[in-house]
């Protein structure tokens, strides 16, 4: 490890500005947060710990939405709307890295998803990636920041975390993480200590 301290970073809500993919089917197409919550509550919960493909449980959901167009189009739209990287955030990050501090991204996330964001939107820029999908269980489950504890083979306290859900927060304060709740570039606050 490069340095006494890792930090660990959110996505969605924190390194991502959240709720675009939601919007954009909204103002777009027509359709609400409300019609498409049963899915993302229901079947996405498997996708996210990597026990279902997206793209063969939600095609009988589409019709419906309303959605007039393919799965492979909604997860096209979904991607490139939730493509919004946190500037300041990303800033942070690197000036971190720069001083020979460890920086890692561990979110809930599926397959497709997780894949861009590794990949496309921030490749290069962390030092390690954790998605629910790979570990097989998601935030704020105990385990999942236990696997990640133990890969990167640091003491618990060691860690510095931020979230802007306050369950896994919660979760991780739990398994000995120093845990932030993210309300916004004022509360990496803690990182320029470091």
């Amino acid at each position: 490890m490069k340095s006494d301290a890792v930090y660990v970073f959110d996505a969605d809500g924190v390194l991502i500005e959240p709720w675009g993919f939601a919007q954009a089917l909204e103002h777009d197409y027509g359709i609400a947060p409300q019609t498409t919550r049963p899915f993302f509550q229901g079947p996405f919960l498997d996708c996210l710990i990597g026990q279902a493909d997206l793209t063969r449980v939600i095609g009988p959901y589409l019709d419906e939405w309303g959605w007039p167009h393919s799965v492979e189009e909604l997860i096209t739209l979904w991607l490139t709307s939730e493509n919004q990287p946190q500037a300041e955030v990303l800033s942070h990050v690197a000036s971190i890295r720069h001083k020979g501090g460890f920086c890692a991204l561990a979110s809930n996330q599926e397959q497709r998803r997780a894949r861009f964001i590794e990949q496309e939107m921030f490749h290069g820029l962390f030092d390690r990636f954790y998605f629910s999908c790979d570990l097989g269980v998601a935030k704020p489950q105990r385990e999942y920041f236990q696997t990640i504890a133990e890969d990167l083979d640091v003491a618990p306290e060691r860690i510095h975390f931020w979230d802007d859900t306050q369950q896994h927060v919660d979760g991780a304060r739990q398994c000995g993480w120093n845990a932030y709740f993210y309300s916004g570039p004022d509360s990496l606050s803690v990182s320029n200590e470091h």
